[in-house]
Parts: C-alpha cells; structure tokens; sequence
C-alpha cells in the first residue's frame, strides 16, 4: 500500500498514489480507493479541508 511519507504534502502524495492506480490492472472500486487513500495518510499532518472533501467523496459514491 502507498503511504504518505513524513515530508512530503498531501497533494503530492496524492498525485503519487494516482499515478501507482493508473497502473494497476484490476483497479478496486472508486469507494475501495478512497478507502485506501485515507488509510494510507497521515492523520497528525492532514489537512482538514482536504480530509473533509474526502470524506464528502466517499459518502458521494454510495
């Protein structure tokens, strides 16, 4: 799983794990990977605002 490295920002590890998606051959669900993306932040440098339109994406899917 892609993980958000302790110096790197969150839109850079965004587009980082966009880019590992766009390769893989069975890509899960849209829900499974904003599931994923979550997970693999980290939380204590999460920007609310970014982490609130995630959320509102996620509950946009169902």
């Amino acid at each position: 799983m892609t993980r958000q490295k302790n110096n790197e920002s969150y839109s850079y590890y965004l587009g980082r794990w966009r880019s590992k998606a766009a390769q893989m051959k069975n890509r899960p669900s849209e829900r499974d990977q904003v599931r994923m993306v979550v997970r693999g932040q980290l939380y204590k440098k999460s920007n609310s605002i970014c982490l609130y339109y995630v959320k509102r994406m996620y509950t946009t899917l169902d």
